[in-house]
């Protein structure tokens, strides 16, 4: 379910400050994701989901929500490339973006389905 982040944060960030915005999810799974992960392991050093939550947390429809936001955010940032006149920093912010939301979870889910 967390991996749910990936695509409606560059989605909001794309919508609200544009191509280049895809730098700033860089930016996030770079230092926020391995500082909370940090975070988490040492509130919750020894937990593991019991059962019930772990049908939850990994149950199919997840994956098929996060399949159908990447193909969202992939055919907006497709859109985006098509209409607008890009500068190359705002195109390899773009690409980065996506890239590293299919790249980080988009294999998991892909995997799982």
């Amino acid at each position: 379910m967390l991996a749910l982040i990936y695509p409606l944060l560059l989605l909001a960030l794309l919508e609200s400050w544009g191509a280049a915005a895809g730098w700033w999810l860089v930016a996030f799974n770079i230092v926020l994701v391995p500082v909370l992960d940090e975070v988490i392991k040492y509130l919750r050093p020894r937990w593991s989901p019991s059962p019930r939550a772990s049908r939850l947390l990994f149950a199919r429809p997840w994956f098929w929500v996060y399949a159908t936001l990447q193909g969202t955010v992939l055919v907006y940032a497709l859109n985006l490339v098509a209409v607008q006149s890009l500068t190359l920093f705002a195109y390899m912010g773009l690409v980065s973006g996506v890239g590293l939301m299919s790249g980080t979870a988009g294999l998991t889910a892909a995997h799982e389905l």
